[in-house]
């Protein structure tokens, strides 16, 4: 975890995080596909990061302005952060999550993967709810200039 949050910082330091943004900016024109390269974003933190702290930390510093740039609430990034990297870093085997419950279960993270429902279920709602335009909160306009 210690390593993993070192990592994180690096890149953040390097200018890795700015480059992979402005990437996104590009790919991203809407909520739905916002929401799905948020999820994705914190899917291969926790693989490439091996811990769900980096996923977390990573994800949010990726893609806030394009949360900013839509005119998006941040509680929007927040719940997709938690999605994309909470509930998927049991399915990385060799994430802190996946070989604690590994461990604990005394089985492969591939065979306990499909009674993941709930993270499969929260992550495909959340998708479609986002790309029907529904449960995506927006920031107010304020008017005060047109009010005068």
């Amino acid at each position: 975890i210690i390593f993993g949050l070192g990592f994180g910082g690096l890149l953040e330091k390097v200018g890795i995080l700015e480059v992979i943004a402005s990437a996104f900016e590009k790919r991203i024109n809407g909520a739905g596909s916002l929401t799905t390269h948020t999820i994705g974003t914190a899917f291969l933190a926790n693989v490439f990061g091996s811990a769900m702290y980096v996923s977390l930390i990573l994800t949010p510093k990726i893609m806030a302005k394009n949360y900013d740039r839509l005119g998006l609430a941040r509680k929007n990034l927040s719940r997709n952060a938690e999605f994309g990297g909470t509930l998927t870093c049991g399915m990385v085997p060799w994430s802190d999550n996946g070989i604690f419950m590994a461990g604990v279960l005394g089985v492969a993270t591939l065979d306990y993967l499909p009674y993941m429902w709930l993270s499969f279920t929260c992550i495909i709602v959340t998708i479609t709810l986002a790309y029907l335009g529904k449960a995506v909160n927006r920031i107010p306009v304020i008017e005060a200039a047109s009010s005068r």
